[in-house]
Formats: structure tokens, sequence, C-alpha cells
């Protein structure tokens, strides 16, 4: 949606209802240009603000001899005039997605895609490295020369901004010492930022955090998060421990993926809870791609430099440049071109 069209006027004759509503269109990334209240008041600035999106409450007053392009009405809480709508919403997110499924406009994805490489990464079960692997690339891109934002999307754990002590990144981008920027995209109003400021970046490495792997199209932030990756055409990253249960978890979202029409670009990675010397991480890379029908790559395993680089609120380049883990990220990039 263009700049032009997040104008929104409100209308809605209970005071607490219109405090709300007005705030949560703040924070959702609209800009509430007029607070109506009364009828001849709103007549007059709808003529400023002619594209404008009108929220108006079935309480406020009888609007239909008014000429409007966009309008939404809500249930009000005083006295309805007409009963006609039966929808008051309770919180950011019931809002935005109640305007966005009525905006003949809005895209379905809820935020359009980006011409950023986008690089998403998911972790199936706790403690596989997905946070890990998604600084490393950040840092990794960083220093090539890219100019990169790395967003926190784990919406039940996010961690990013409180490995690097910065703080206030839901609703702002913020940089880093290490030369690349943060935002965290948990809920609406991150998505709306992360959609404004995607193209302003060569690359974009968003971790999902612990992911069920089941097909994404619902309407949690979550998902909206997902589609946009799919949308962007990014490059979809899925760490995990390599065992039984997870084996047979990740192949059954594989066939899944399969027999949709646009199926993801999904590359595993691998945590295997010993360390492998190389004959070995060969032949699991081997063994895997072929089960998996997707590349792979093995992440060594090495708790002590992970550790570090946690204690001292830094990256592995600067905390354990010798950390295998910067290695396998750089073999990784490399193979892909992206470095």
């Amino acid at each position: 949606m263009a700049n032009d069209e997040k104008h929104v006027i409100t209308a809605i004759r209970d005071m607490s209802q219109e405090g709300f509503i007005a705030a949560s269109l703040k924070r959702s990334g609209w800009e509430v240009v007029y607070r109506a209240t009364s009828i001849a008041a709103l007549k007059e600035k709808l003529s400023d603000f002619p594209q404008a999106l009108l929220l108006v409450s079935d309480d406020f007053g009888d609007i239909s001899g008014l000429q409007l392009a966009r309008s939404i009405q809500l249930r009000g809480r005083s006295h309805p005039l007409s009963a006609s709508s039966t929808f008051d919403p309770q919180s950011d997110f019931e809002l935005a997605e109640f305007i966005r499924a009525r905006e003949a406009n809005t895209s379905k994805s809820h935020i359009s895609a980006t011409s950023a490489k986008v690089i998403g990464i998911s972790s199936l079960g706790g403690r596989t490295g997905a946070t890990t692997i998604a600084i490393a690339l950040a840092d990794h891109l960083s220093r090539s020369g890219h100019s990169l934002l790395l967003v926190d999307g784990n919406r039940i754990h996010p961690r990013i901004a409180q490995h690097f002590q910065i703080h206030n990144i839901r609703g702002a981008i913020s940089q880093t010492a290490y030369g690349f920027s943060l935002c965290e995209s948990t809920d609406i109003q991150g998505l709306n930022l992360l959609a404004q400021e995607a193209n302003n970046f060569d690359f974009i490495v968003v971790d999902l955090g612990t992911t069920s792997l089941a097909v994404s199209g619902g309407a949690r932030v979550e998902d909206l998060l997902h589609a946009w990756i799919l949308n962007s055409r990014a490059q979809k990253i899925i760490s995990l421990p390599d065992d039984e249960r997870s084996n047979a978890q990740l192949l059954r979202y594989l066939e899944e993926q399969m027999r949709q029409p646009n199926p993801e670009q999904t590359t595993i990675f691998l945590t295997p809870t010993k360390i492998l010397g190389r004959r070995e991480r060969k032949k699991l890379t081997e063994e895997r791609e072929q089960l998996y029908g997707s590349p792979v790559v093995v992440v060594s395993r090495d708790i002590r430099s992970v550790e570090k680089m946690e204690g001292s609120h830094t990256t592995l380049n600067v905390s354990a440049p010798q950390s295998p883990i910067t290695g396998d990220i750089a073999r990784y990039l490399d193979r892909e071109r992206y470095s």
C-alpha cells in the first residue's frame, strides 16, 4: 500500500474505544490524520483527505450522505444506531487483520515481497543452533561488504536483542557494532517496519525460531512472516539434530512441500550431537542429501565457542574466530555464491 493510502480517519463515538483504535493504528504503521467528533467536522476533513481510510463505529451517526472512497465499520460500544457491524477488535493483531481482510487493494500476503536476498532460518526442536547460524550468516555477509538486516522473527522466544544487549528494536531498526542492523518482526508493527525497510538492504536474514514445520497459510504473525519469505523467493534453512524423530518429522514436511504449487527452496543444516571427522561429515552429508532430496550442510559442534560468543554478546568472528562453525558458514555462502 502506498504511503498516501496509509492515512486514516476515525469516527468512533465511545472515547475509550476510539483511544485504543487510534493508538493501535499508529502502532501498525497508519497515520491518523483526524479523529472526528461530529458528522459536520468529518465531512469537512474527508474533503482534505479523499483517499483516507475511514474507520467508523455504527453508533457514530448517519454517514450515508458522505462521499467515501474507503470505509470500514466497527461495532460501537455505546448505543448502536444500526447494529450493522459485529466486530469490536481487542488487540492490534485483530484490528490489523480486520482491516487487511476488508481492504480490496491489500496484498494477500499482507506485506509486499522484497527485492533483497532473503534467508529464512527455522529450527526443528530447541537448541539446534538456529540463532547462532543466523548471527554467523549476518556477520559473514556484512563483512563481505553487503548491507544486511538481521530480523528476529521468533515470536515465542526472541533472543537476538538480548544477545547483543540492544533494546527497543521491535518498532525500529538498530545498528550493531558489527556492520549489520537488527529489528524484531514479532507483531504487526514489526511486519510493517520490515515491509517498509526491506528494499534498503542487500540481504535480510530472518531467525524464525522453532517451527512445527506445518505448511504455511494461517493468519498468525509468524504465518504472515513466513508467507512474506516465500513470496520473496527466499532461501529457507531448517536446522535440526540428527536423530530418528527429527528426521521422520522433516521427511513428512518435505513430502508435503513437494505437493505445493511453489515448493520451498530448502537447505538442511544438521547439528550432530558429537564431533565428526572429515570423512564422517562427508559420509553423513551424502547419506542425508539422498534421504532428504535437499542440500545438506553439517554444522560443527563447538559448544565452547558458542558459549564464549554468548557470554561476550558478540559474534563468533569476534569472540572465537577459529571456530569451525565460521568455516562451515563461509563454505555454505561460497557455495550459494552469496559471499
